[in-house]
């Protein structure tokens, strides 16, 4: 598994969200009025108000057809592609948005690796697999790295833990989020950080995942920069960027807006 083909496999991830084929993704910049696929992504459903992605030097689109023309405007008024997911062209975005009691949500960069080696654990470490990562939901805080969950369609597959007596400290696992690709999340618990452990977990589960012929990658968001050090240091690179929207009454946002009226 190297970076060409981890390329190929988003591309083709992104088609199957969409429910097109990948060699038609690209043909419209903007799929409108769409629900998501099949064999879309485990943690989607429904159907988009607003996705947006950038990969591969192209943007495309899924979006509520009320927005279809707004959208396709958008993007072709970007003096180039990526230029759609920055200020203060977003801020024209948000506008059009809010209209619909919506809002811009995440935006997220998504890297893949340059290549997956031999697996190498490195002492001191953990490896679980399938069931026997329930053992590791015992242990709360691990919010980034554990879906938490025994039921859900979204889980996880493989994680690795650093413990420190009876207890970890740092945990990377990753998520079954598409039959060929799967996410990995770590969390360090905050006085162990800084000293490698999340470099050291994350580049193990890379290459757990790349023995068993799965693409691994890696999502933060896009301001997050430790998050970014962490996956360049353990083998990644930049690979695309997405947009989502959501509701103005999606509780992540009510939350904020709420600490702020507070102040």
């Amino acid at each position: 598994m190297d970076f060409s083909i981890g390329k190929q496999i988003i591309i083709e991830q992104l088609a199957a969200d969409y429910g097109v084929r990948a060699s038609a993704l690209f043909d419209v910049a903007v799929h409108s009025g769409v629900g998501y696929g099949e064999n879309a992504k485990t943690y989607l459903s429904g159907a988009p108000f607003l996705d947006m992605t950038y990969v591969d030097g192209r943007i495309v689109a899924a979006c509520d057809a009320r927005i279809a023309e707004f959208v396709g405007r958008y993007i072709a008024a970007a003096a180039e592609p990526f230029r759609a997911f920055d200020a203060p062209n977003i801020m024209l975005l948000n506008a059009e948005l809010n209209k619909f009691g919506m809002t811009v949500g995440h935006i997220l960069q998504g890297c893949l690796p340059r290549e997956c080696g031999r697996p190498s654990i490195p002492s001191g470490m953990r490896v679980y697999i399938g069931k026997e990562i329930d053992g590791l939901y015992t242990f709360k805080g691990f919010n980034n790295a554990l879906c938490y969950s025994t039921a859900a369609r979204r889980r996880d597959e493989i994680a690795v833990a650093y413990f420190d007596g009876n207890e970890p400290v740092a945990v990377a696992a990753c998520s079954n989020d598409g039959e060929r690709m799967w996410q990995i999340g770590v969390d360090v618990k905050p006085q162990y950080r800084k000293g490698g452990l999340a470099k050291a977990l994350v580049g193990a589960l890379k290459d757990l995942i790349g023995e068993r012929g799965i693409c691994p990658y890696y999502c933060c968001a896009w301001s997050n920069v430790p998050s970014q050090r962490t996956a360049s240091a353990a083998g990644f690179v930049p690979a695309w960027a997405e947009l989502s929207a959501m509701s103005l009454d999606d509780r992540l946002f009510t939350e904020t807006a709420s600490k702020i009226s507070a102040v």
